[in-house]
């Protein structure tokens, strides 16, 4: 088997196991391993191949069945910034699975990929242990695996005046022209470079001013919230003349906006020479001035519902039919480079019975900025099944994002719904009406479903008197005799043979000792 490295892949450096060493991501030698790469991609997705002398390739898109959720290859979350899935050292067969993510498991542990592109944390194999993304510097290896930044995008295409002509944003050394030119859009939002005009001249994006004082002080940059461009690009030649508004410094509204989902930009400057510069002319078959699509939306991560019944015991609306659970996700916001300060104003919801969302069974839009929506479905969701959900949010500028799928720690999708209803606690007293003093007799009533039954009690009498256990004949119906009177809150707690769990609750007045009876001789 072997792997090719390309000028795409963009992972390098260095993972270590203490058992096997050193594991490489990136090579381009035509050696003994070859060449060789990792690669993350736009959309999260990890591909490639590492290269260990010990065991041979660790493939990062490697296919299933895999050993366990999530049902997916190594992904990386670009909100979160966590990778989850699964690599597999080819080798080794079976036995070669690492898991790159187990956040909330009994062991929490994961990868991730910080803000300076570094990646950090442990992933785990059954076989080799360990595998550390950050070991200390040492012998002088690279040892941390980073993602080059690419925040700067190249800004290409025509825009066009009807004095001037065509105003080209980049070209590359050719012929008829000496000189390499172009336009960066980048990370911080700025416009940098040289555009260009045979009637004009140089059309510089980052100038220095001073500027005109009708405008912003500064040189041009795009708005991360709405894509609108300020400030001011300037013709080289013209002097104090060339200035050119990319947004209206006042009177006739203009400007020009970049959208920020497609890339391209749309609308007019203007200078007092050329007049009106049209960044998406409509004649002549040239392509508007663009850039490389960004993302408008950050995708949201995903709370819960995930795993299986042992992650709903605590949820109330998994207490009994109908089976409706509410599906939560968080951190809304810019998910670009140029990204920040959105909001939410809409969101859909998709539950489906198949990882694709080929045969999907609820699909709602709701106009709200809420991050949790309870299903209101006519048909309750089956016990003991397997669903798969998403969502995806639209922006308060109308632009809306991708279905997001990973969890809050890289999680599965896929949840599995409960066997079965929770039990329903239940007691009752006799006598009904309880004294101080007078032994009172609790009799449980409460009620299992799906073929469970009641395997643990745990009463709580509201006067510090706590007794539990799984013996019915001692737990199941106790008697308690109250030293004082007064209010109490009596808790019984049921766990079913299932483990699902229910509380019932009662407040009663204990009261006064009933009067002695006492028989006397009469005199």
């Amino acid at each position: 088997m072997g792997a090719g490295a390309t000028a795409s892949e963009n992972v390098s450096g260095f993972a270590w196991t203490e058992n096997y060493g050193w594991i490489s991501h990136n090579s381009t030698d035509p050696g003994t391993s070859g060449s060789y790469g990792v690669n993350v991609g736009p959309d999260g997705t990890v591909t490639g191949y590492a290269w260990s002398e010990i065991l041979g390739w660790v493939q990062y898109d490697a296919p299933g069945p895999y050993p366990a959720l999530p049902n997916y290859s190594a992904r990386f979350n670009p909100c979160s910034g966590n990778l989850s899935g699964w690599a597999k050292v080819i080798g080794l067969g079976d036995n070669g699975w690492i898991s790159l993510s187990n956040a909330g498991g009994p062991n929490d542990y994961g990868v991730i990929i910080d803000t300076d592109r570094k990646w950090k944390g442990y992933a785990w194999s059954e076989f080799l242990g360990w595998i550390h993304y950050d070991p200390p510097s040492f012998g002088g290896v690279a040892t941390s695996l980073t993602i080059p930044c690419t925040e700067t995008y190249s800004v290409e295409g025509f825009a066009w005046s009807d004095v001037a002509g065509w105003i080209s944003h980049k070209i590359n050394v050719a012929d008829s022209f000496a000189t390499s030119y172009g336009v960066d859009l980048n990370g911080d939002g700025t416009l940098s470079g040289y555009a260009w005009s045979d009637n004009l001249g140089w059309v510089q994006y980052d100038p220095s001013g001073p500027y005109p004082p009708e405008g912003p002080a500064h040189s041009a940059q795009v708005d991360p919230c709405d894509g609108k461009l300020s400030g001011w690009a300037k013709i080289i030649a013209l002097g104090d003349d060339g200035w050119v508004a990319l947004g209206s410094p006042g009177g006739i509204a203009f400007g020009v906006t970049l959208d920020l989902g497609t890339g391209l930009f749309h609308g007019f400057a203007w200078n007092n020479i050329a007049g009106w510069i049209e960044y998406d002319p409509p004649f002549g078959g040239v392509s508007t001035a663009s850039v490389g699509v960004l993302t408008p939306v950050e995708i949201p991560k995903l709370i819960k519902p995930v795993g299986g019944k042992e992650t709903f015991k605590d949820y109330p609306e998994f207490r009994a039919a109908p089976l409706l659970p509410t599906l939560d996700w968080t951190d809304f916001g810019s998910g670009s480079c140029v990204g920040g300060g959105l909001t939410q104003k809409s969101y859909q919801v998709q539950i489906a019975t198949d990882i694709g969302f080929a045969s999907i069974i609820y699909d709602q839009t709701v106009v709200s900025s809420s991050s949790s929506h309870p299903l209101n479905m006519p048909s309750p969701l089956d016990y003991a099944q397997s669903y798969f959900w998403r969502v995806r949010v639209t922006d308060n500028l109308d632009q809306t994002g991708a279905f997001a799928v990973l969890g809050q720690g890289g999680e599965s999708n896929q949840f599995l719904t409960p066997l079965h209803a929770a039990p329903i606690a239940d007691f009752a007293t006799n006598p009904t009406e309880v004294n101080q003093g007078k032994e009172t007799q609790f009799t449980d009533t409460s009620t299992a479903f799906g073929g469970a039954t009641i395997a643990y009690w745990k009463w709580d009498f509201g006067d510090g008197t706590i007794v539990e256990g799984a013996d019915p004949v001692q737990f199941q119906n106790p008697k308690h005799t109250f030293a004082s009177e007064g209010p109490k809150t009596i808790r019984l707690t049921v766990t079913d043979s299932d483990g699902y769990f229910s509380t019932k609750i009662l407040d009663i007045t204990v009261k006064l000792p009933l009067p002695e009876f006492r028989k006397t001789v009469p005199r």
